[in-house]
Parts: structure tokens; sequence; C-alpha cells
């Protein structure tokens, strides 16, 4: 398939430059988001699932002014500060979806996949869990599963910039 044969949307082409390796490496960005282009018209339902997953964490981040996303997702999440089974479902769904991810050649679409089947675990935890607890040591941990949940993409694209 050659370049002049392929399309792309303005959305999918942002969502992919946002990530600095992207922009930097034309070659990368080109097969990502003519990966993800395929994704969104092969599989449209399982797409918008992986971004509603996503962009619920994503906007919680956002509104921390000054969070440093990385960091928080480098953090190690402490299952002693659990108080409900969705912060427990929440990280035994990342982990397993970090398995999938790390022990196959997971490409654009089966990564999307694995997020979009977070969805209803993701839902749960933001429908019944306080993020932005007073304790703080709660609070972060909270942010973290987030953060956990934003850089399962984020080194490849930035789900929260597609329009669907």
């Amino acid at each position: 398939m050659e370049a002049s044969e392929i399309s792309l949307r303005p959305d999918v082409i942002r969502a992919v430059l946002a990530v600095p390796e992207n922009a930097r490496n034309p070659f990368i960005a080109f097969r990502t988001a003519v990966s993800l282009q395929r994704a969104l018209e092969s599989d449209l339902e399982m797409v918008q699932s992986a971004v509603d997953a996503h962009s619920r964490a994503a906007r919680l981040l956002k509104s921390i002014g000054g969070a440093d996303v990385a960091s928080l997702a480098r953090r190690a999440v402490d299952k002693t500060l659990f108080e409900s089974s969705e912060e427990s479902n929440l990280l035994e769904g990342l982990v397993g979806v970090r398995k999938a991810i790390e022990s196959s050649d997971s490409n654009l679409e089966e990564r999307l996949r694995q997020v979009a089947g977070l969805k209803a675990t993701v839902d749960d935890f933001f429908d019944n869990v306080f993020v932005n607890s007073e304790n703080e040591e709660v609070r972060l941990n909270r942010q973290s599963l987030s953060a956990q949940l934003v850089e399962l993409t984020g080194s490849t694209l930035d789900l929260a910039l597609l329009q669907i």
C-alpha cells in the first residue's frame, strides 16, 4: 500500500503526533496512523470503548494542575491503601493487560482491544471511587492507577485527541 492511497483523518494524525517519539520518527508515525485508521474503520465500537476508558483517566489527570503522568504511572500502587473492590479490580485489569501486551507481538489494534476490555472495570472505578481523596496517600495511589491506564497507550498515541 502506497502513501498516496491512504487518506488519514486529521484527528488520527493529531493523536499520533502528540507523542514526541512519533513526531521525531515519520516512519513510526505513519505506521501508527495507518494502524489506527484501520482499527477505526474495522471496529469503531472497540476503539470507542478504548477511548472512553482512556479518556476518563486522562481527564482526571489533566484536571490536576501540573500532574506528571509518567511519574504517577511509575509510582508503585500500594494495595494496602485500597478501600474498595473497584480499586483492586482496576489494578488486576491493568496488570492483566500489561502482561498480555508484553507477552505478545502486540500491534496497535490488539493494544486498543485490551484497553477496550477494561472499559467496564474503569467505569466501575470512576463511578464508585472518589479519586481525589482527602488522604494524600490514598489520592496518589488512585491517581497512579489512573496514570497507569493512560500509559497503556500513551507511549503510542493520545486517544483523548480522537474525535469519535
